[in-house]
């Protein structure tokens, strides 16, 4: 995937990209993933300092889908000015920043595109092409929900025992409905959901239902 978008942002005249995808879930812990097409250097220093904290592309893409060139974000803070004026100089000089979503899922996606040029330069192209950079975006958004809806399945031990009674139980169907469609007793579809609040560590099953949403589990569900 990476060798792949690194062709296709080249393609469009940019050379560095990092793609970020973001959740925080009920108890606002927070989880990002990354994708990176740029100097290790400014990844690195990212890191150090801890920037992800205070990125001003992130809320950007929390609140809005609309791409937008990166000289139109301006900081709020001499942390993100600092984070601006380093990334300008490893590599982002011009750059385009374009969100990611896809409908009730708890996770948003960034891409943000790079380039050395000038910004009277690079812009133009990054405009002209902003649709196709889009459609990326989206792609990447949900190769990487993908990704991490396999890596929670395998980590959990999840299987069609966990999640078909979850699925349910999102839809608001009792114990006893859920147990006349699934071909079990109230007292089976109960035991499962001990096990599965041991596994996402919650103590009652519409938890247990909300937070599957969060983490991908249930895919696409409301």
């Amino acid at each position: 995937m990476a060798a792949l978008l690194r062709s296709l942002v080249h393609y469009f005249g940019v050379e560095s990209y990092v793609f970020i995808s973001f959740s925080r879930d009920r108890l606002s812990r927070e989880n990002y993933r990354y994708l990176i097409g740029c100097l290790p250097k400014w990844c690195q220093i990212y890191n150090a300092k801890k920037w992800f904290a205070i990125d001003p592309f992130i809320p950007y893409a929390l609140h809005n889908s609309r791409p937008v060139l990166g000289s139109a974000i301006q900081p709020e803070s001499p942390r993100q000015a600092e984070l601006l004026e380093t990334a300008a100089a490893n590599g982002f000089r011009s750059g385009m920043v374009i969100p990611a979503h896809a409908g009730n899922q708890s996770r948003t996606g960034v891409l943000y595109i790079g380039s050395t040029k000038p910004p009277e330069e690079a812009e133009q192209v990054l405009m002209r092409n902003c649709n196709y950079l889009r459609a990326i975006a989206l792609e990447l958004f949900e190769w990487m929900e993908a990704k991490l809806h396999v890596e929670i399945i395998v980590r959990l031990q999840f299987d069609g025992f966990d999640i078909d009674p979850l699925k349910l139980e999102r839809k608001g169907f009792t114990a006893e409905d859920a147990a006349n469609m699934l071909g079990n007793t109230a007292a089976i579809v109960h035991h499962r959901f001990l096990r599965i609040n041991e596994k996402l560590d919650v103590r009652h099953k519409k938890d247990a239902a909300e937070k599957a949403v969060e983490l991908g589990i249930l895919r696409g569900c409301a």
